[in-house]
């Protein structure tokens, strides 16, 4: 069953009566027609939407539907909605010309209380804007065919759910909004990274670097709207971060510049990386310590919050400062639920054990982590979990399950990306493992992709194979597509880093994604949704 909560503005009435036609007539479910809700208590409100599928939310620019009481139905209906998980589609109507009675204090009110209104549904669910009858209706279409096709998917159910997660976010101003770090990366190849060893180096390569920056980076290349959040100082470095990020298309208005008096320097990792994809990562925090701070400072937390409400996908990444971490926590808990947010902790965040990162574990959907940092995040979670004898689906099992027992309950996909040397080319698991489950493990999938003697002579450099991994998983779930396409994109972009130095020289644009599919899975054509 649909039901159509509508503004009482006579000019919406046309828009009303063509989407309500249009729909009975091609067969949507019982359709249900409310100008405003009569239910007076929360109870009556949920027993009258308990059989209810889709709420469709029509608002003007000048009306609030509102009950005897002066409530409107943000606070009724749509709030039973959505405690009650009903899909909620909102669409907003623009109007021609001033709003009728604007000198009237109490059209003034009701002109206030509609537009506070339509914030809240842009906020929570996005609100799709229409003039005429014809543009409601194929936008109400549009829409009611992606939910139909997720209901019809293959997918495994978890799946399902965070295609629908990103489905609901459809009309949000950026697909990902990163927290990030913020660092030139100095990256030294060595032969071997071991104790007790001593080698030769040459001088650094110096590229840009930040886990959450560069996935920002990557999907932008790949034709994505994105956007980051973070602290550099007012140096060479710290512009030259800019600057490569905007050049990509990366939105960087929330990514704060420490004022010239400031002693710190703009972050720097020094990387020591084998040919292997092993990596040492040395950290000078620098103006990165700061951004909780500047953010404070300069007013900008709901500006911050702002830009991640509007986000279908918010991406957080390593700070071990305590403030930059309670910075994440605090935003995480006035994120819509329907946001879907994705979480790379680094060796760094991870070290000191799953139960100080479990407020944001437990809001997180997409995890992406490694294999050994798997083990490690688990270690103080579940006793001799880390040991070598316990498989990566076992791990993802037990995480999943842990997850659960702190009491969230939507699902979460784990990505583990594993050394591309050392492991025999017949393991179902590959380079890259995508696992998924709400209560425990439900499955799991491997990369395709395996790499030949050739292919293991192209790679140089694994400093940007995280980044690169975590931005085809998250372009492949933005195009709704299955976890074996997810793994699959994620190993292209990877091998695809991995084959120049630093984090981002290596990643492909939108224009020759499909050649690098092609060469690295070794088939003749790409899939038309790249």
């Amino acid at each position: 069953m649909i039901v159509l909560f509508t503004s009482t503005e006579p000019e919406l009435e046309q828009h009303r009566r063509q989407l309500a036609e249009t729909l009975q007539r091609r067969g949507d479910g019982a359709m249900t027609v409310r100008y405003a809700p009569r239910s007076a208590s929360d109870e009556q409100r949920a027993t009258a939407l308990r059989d209810v599928d889709i709420v469709i939310c029509l608002v003007g620019d000048s009306v609030t539907p509102e009950l005897p009481d002066g409530s409107g139905y943000a606070e009724t209906e749509v709030g039973a909605a959505r405690r009650l998980g009903i899909q909620v589609l909102a669409y907003g109507h623009d109007g021609d010309g001033p709003v009728p009675g604007a000198g009237d204090p109490l059209r003034g009110y009701s002109v206030a209380r509609a537009r506070r209104f339509r914030n809240w549904l842009r906020d929570h669910y996005g609100v799709r804007r229409f003039a005429t009858p014809a543009e409601l209706i194929a936008g109400v279409s549009e829409d009611l065919g992606g939910m139909r096709a997720d209901d019809q998917s293959p997918d495994p159910p978890a799946i399902r759910q965070l295609h629908a997660r990103l489905r609901a976010r459809r009309t949000t101003t950026f697909d990902a909004f990163a927290i990030s770090l913020h660092n030139m990366d100095a990256i030294y190849h060595v032969e071997q990274i071991a104790p007790f060893r001593e080698e030769t180096v040459d001088s650094p390569r110096i590229s840009p670097g930040g886990a959450g920056a560069n996935v920002a980076y990557a999907l932008a290349r790949l034709g994505m709207t994105t956007g980051v959040a973070g602290a550099t100082a007012d140096d060479a470095d710290g512009a030259a971060l800019r600057i490569d990020l905007e050049d990509a298309g990366v939105h960087t208005d929330l990514l704060v510049r420490l004022d010239p008096s400031s002693p710190l320097c703009t972050g720097r990792s020094h990387i020591l990386a084998d040919g292997s994809g092993r990596r040492s990562i040395f950290t000078e925090a620098g103006a990165n310590s700061r951004f909780a701070a500047e953010i404070d400072a300069r007013g900008l937390r709901q500006a911050l919050l702002d830009g991640l409400r509007h986000s279908k996908v918010v991406l957080l990444t390593s700070f071990n400062t305590v403030a930059e971490r309670q910075l994440q926590e605090d935003l995480l808990a006035q994120l819509p639920p329907e946001t879907l947010v994705a979480y790379t902790p680094g060796s760094l965040y991870n070290s000191p054990g799953a139960r100080r990162l479990a407020p944001i574990v437990k809001r997180t959907n997409v995890l992406f982590i490694s294999q050994e940092a798997l083990a490690r995040l688990l270690d103080d979670v579940v006793p001799h979990i880390s040991d070598q004898t316990a498989s990566i689906p076992h791990q993802a099992h037990r995480l999943i399950q842990w997850r659960y027992d702190l009491g969230a309950r939507d699902p979460l996909m784990i990505v583990v990306r594993r050394p591309w040397r050392g492991y025999d080319a017949r393991d179902a698991l590959r380079h890259i493992y995508v696992a998924w489950g709400q209560q425990g493990l439900d499955d799991g999938v491997g990369t395709e992709g395996r790499l030949g003697a050739d292919d293991v002579d192209k790679i140089i450099d694994g400093t940007g194979t995280g980044g690169a991994l975590a931005a085809g998983v998250l372009h492949a779930l933005l195009r709704s597509r299955p976890p074996e396409d997810c793994a699959n994109l994620a190993f292209v972009l990877a091998m695809s880093a991995a084959t120049r130095y630093g984090s981002r020289a290596g990643v492909p644009s939108h224009d020759d994604v499909a050649q690098h599919w092609c060469d690295w899975l070794k088939v003749d054509a790409a899939p038309s949704w790249l």
